[in-house]
């Protein structure tokens, strides 16, 4: 009987029946003309980001235009004429409950900028892979279709692919990213992963929430994301869209998510009282560059330092001593270090003294534990985390004031910026893990400190640079 259908869907599949469009006059100008004047307006004036690689996802809104045209501008804009010949877009369904997702088995879809043609070949290879097909996800759908005339504008000619998601867990969209990277995978291939953010609160409430979800997706942190979506501390209508575009994304080699632009529709129309909120992100492979400096460590201190971070991560957890191996002069020597911990790549401890007050060993004891136990941004390390962690430790050399934001050098150099009580730093690697350029970097550790973002060109705030031996 599955054969059956598979093969029904197969010859469906060919049938050269092309999609209308289902919101052409209501979410976007119904007229080739008037729409083509309207993605000119709102790509005018919008900044091409700077990322160190090329896109392998974008996560954009699906509102209407007039609502949220604006920023996925911000992610289309990155986007270079026929750079890729095939386009998958990940959808939520909005008018009809099932579980798991389904794949369009038409042959293409047509809207006021002329057809996209579906890659009936790809379509073909996920229905014998196992997705399914359930007509009533597709036929009064937005949430791909809305995505088409941006990549008709910016891209020219593509193939698509349109997958709506319906109910999930984890487990299913990460076999169902896996199922279809095994026939994409050769593939010139874009993942658009259709959502909105947090629908219908207050102005203020909704910034909270949806920094949350931009928060997790800046980490490329799929598990956090899923389980804040499940219990309600985030909400994105297009949440199984975004987790499965992680997936895949990750499994195409990306190693880096920027989110680009947010925005709200209270910012659209002055109405505070509740709002949609909408997100434009990148995920793709971000080129590895060199990360701080060589003060001169041998491999065997390096090591020692290691071993004498973990012990004593170990020991403060377990409540145990541990032994002290033989230090040689080089780590009796004061100097400030970080130790930094994550556990699955994600953040979970950092803290270091800035400044030479003790012996290197000795630092690097106190912070590791200190990281383990009293970052008050986590909960301290329990036993049964201690096989899943990693460490790195940063060994920093004097701040020095600069003078001039030209001195900054990314990888190299670490910032801390001081005005009145307030004082945030940020290590070398982090420029580097989040691929910022010199004004974001300057604009984050302006966050860090609790500071504006622009806080860092104002007279009287004080900026000093770093750098670090990273191992």
């Amino acid at each position: 009987m599955r054969w059956i259908l598979i093969l029904s869907l197969l010859l469906g599949c060919s049938r050269g029946e092309n999609r209308g469009p289902n919101v052409a006059g209501a979410f976007y100008p119904g007229e080739k003309a008037t729409l083509e004047k309207m993605l000119k307006e709102l790509f005018t004036g919008i900044p091409t980001k700077h990322i160190s690689g090329r896109p392998i996802l974008l996560i954009e809104p699906h509102a209407g235009y007039i609502y949220s045209g604006k920023v996925a501008a911000f992610g289309f804009k990155l986007l270079e004429p026929r750079s890729y010949d095939l386009v998958l877009i990940f959808g939520p369904s909005h008018h009809h409950y099932f579980y798991g997702a389904s794949i369009d088995t038409l042959s293409g879809h047509q809207t006021p900028l002329g057809l996209v043609p579906y890659d009936r070949g790809v379509i073909r290879a996920l229905l014998k892979a196992g997705l399914s097909h359930h007509p009533q996800a597709h036929d009064r759908e937005h949430s791909t279709e809305v995505e088409l005339p941006f990549l008709q504008y910016r891209l020219g000619k593509f193939r698509a692919v349109e997958i709506v998601i319906g109910d999930y867990d984890l487990d299913y969209l990460k076999g169902l990213a896996k199922k279809i990277y095994e026939v994409v995978k050769h593939r010139n291939l874009l993942i658009v992963a259709s959502s909105d953010l947090s629908h219908y609160h207050r102005y203020r409430e909704a910034v909270r929430i949806d920094q949350k979800t931009i928060e997790h997706i800046g980490r490329f942190d799929i598990g956090g994301l899923y389980q804040d979506l499940r219990e309600g501390r985030c909400e994105a209508c297009g949440g199984g869209p975004i987790l499965a575009g992680l997936y895949l994304a990750r499994m195409l080699g990306a190693n880096t998510v920027k989110p680009l632009f947010y925005a709200n529709s209270g910012d659209v129309t002055g109405d505070s009282s509740h709002v949609v909120g909408y997100l434009a992100a990148v995920a793709y492979k971000r080129k590895e560059q060199m990360v701080g400096i060589n003060l001169g460590l041998s491999q065997k201190e390096k090591q020692v330092l290691r071993q004498l971070a973990m012990s004593a991560i170990r020991a403060v957890v377990r409540g145990e001593k541990f032994t002290m191996p033989p230090i040689s002069e080089r780590l009796k020597r004061n100097n400030g270090a970080f130790v930094t911990i994550k556990k699955d790549g994600q953040l979970r401890g950092c803290i270091g003294y800035l400044l030479g007050v003790k012996p290197l060993y000795q630092t690097v004891i106190e912070v590791a534990q200190s990281a383990a136990m009293r970052d008050p941004r986590f909960p301290p390390l329990t036993p049964e985390e201690l096989d899943e962690i990693e460490i790195e430790i940063s060994v920093l050399t004097e701040p020095v004031p600069v003078k001039d934001i030209g001195e900054i050098k990314i990888g190299r150099d670490g910032i801390i910026i001081r005005r009145g009580p307030n004082q945030g730093l940020l290590l070398p690697q982090v420029a580097i893990e989040n691929d910022w350029d010199l004004y974001e970097f300057l604009a984050h550790t302006c966050l860090k400190a609790g500071l504006p973002t622009d806080a860092w060109q104002k007279e009287g705030t004080q900026i000093y640079r770093f750098s670090a031996e990273v191992f």
